[in-house]
């Protein structure tokens, strides 16, 4: 026998018995199977396409917006051959692109004459002034930093601007700067490496220094390496009484500089032992803007580099 409509039937989900007389005739007669099968509460829940999970589905074909997300890679994946419809090199930002040329002469939308004028509404509505790389720009743009915040440009010191920034920082990476996670830590070492490893860096060194020999890198380095790596040492041993207990709290990049008295280039070239250099007579705890005032130049000479250099001159 055949079940019709008006009859009692077994769900298959929940094994209730249910009736159909309740639902019209156009959506029984097309899906027949369904309300003989299943009754008004089992078929409002669906198989998720991603994850296969039931839930009850109000015309989705997904649980999540993450099995969205997951659903529209694929596709784009099969379409595109990119994760993103407008990934850099994408079938689709490819043919968009080409179409702006044949349409309108352009390769981006923000050539157009529509959206610069909207650009240049909002900047001058922020910033009193169209934003440009001249002197003139930078100068307005300053006045206007000046005059909410009390200095030329804002930073992180300013409370309003740290929380936003903090805000987006524990939304993409869990934490207050993305420099303390994992992923950023990781980059951060890559990205170290990289600039040191590099020619412009050391080029740069010997520039700012004003070395002589150009060739005479790896061991102007490795006499660097020696001659801090002493310090550090004497600085645990002697640190507190010389520069006091909180010389630890003073030292920073901003705030203060553990100096060398006489320079550790001139010592190079001298042919200085770097045991003396390292030396905690050697080493003094000045501001950072001095230090970087002085540069190579020699100010004064300690005591025991000074008596190194007379004997050493007689012979």
């Amino acid at each position: 026998m055949t079940k019709t409509k008006f009859d009692e039937c077994d769900c298959k989900r929940c094994n209730i018995k249910f009736n159909n007389k309740y639902v019209p005739d156009a959506y029984f007669i097309k899906s027949i199977d369904i309300y003989l099968t299943l009754c008004s509460v089992c078929r409002t829940y669906k198989k998720c396409v991603s994850c296969k999970k039931e839930f009850k589905h109000k015309q989705n074909q997904t649980c999540s917006k993450k099995c969205a997300e997951e659903l529209k890679k694929k596709s784009y994946i099969k379409s595109c051959g990119t994760p993103h419809n407008f990934y850099k090199n994408s079938k689709s930002r490819k043919k968009w692109e080409d179409r702006l040329l044949k349409e309108e002469g352009i390769i981006n939308v923000f050539q157009r004459d529509s959206v610069k004028e909207k650009l240049r509404e909002t900047m001058n509505n922020r910033y009193g002034g169209w934003y440009s790389s001249t002197k003139e720009g930078k100068r307005r743009i300053r006045n206007v930093f000046f005059e909410k915040y009390g200095r030329n440009w804002i930073g992180l010191d300013i409370p309003e601007i740290y929380e936003a920034y903090r805000k987006t920082s524990h939304e993409n990476w869990g934490t207050d700067h993305w420099a303390k996670s994992e992923q950023g830590k990781v980059k951060l070492s890559k990205i170290i490496t990289e600039v040191r490893n590099s020619k412009s860096f050391k080029q740069l060194q010997i520039n700012r220094c004003r070395w002589k020999d150009h060739e005479d890198i790896e061991n102007i380095e490795n006499y660097y390496f020696n001659v801090y790596k002493i310090t550090e040492r004497n600085l645990k041993r002697y640190g507190n009484n010389k520069f006091g207990k909180d010389w630890k709290n003073k030292r920073g990049i901003r705030n203060h500089h553990i100096d060398h008295v006489y320079p550790i280039i001139r010592s190079y070239y001298d042919n200085i032992p770097y045991e003396l250099v390292g030396d905690i007579s050697n080493l003094e705890l000045i501001p950072a803007s001095k230090n970087l005032q002085k540069g190579t130049s020699i100010i004064k000479i300690p005591n025991h580099i000074k008596n190194w250099i007379n004997e050493n001159k007689e012979n």
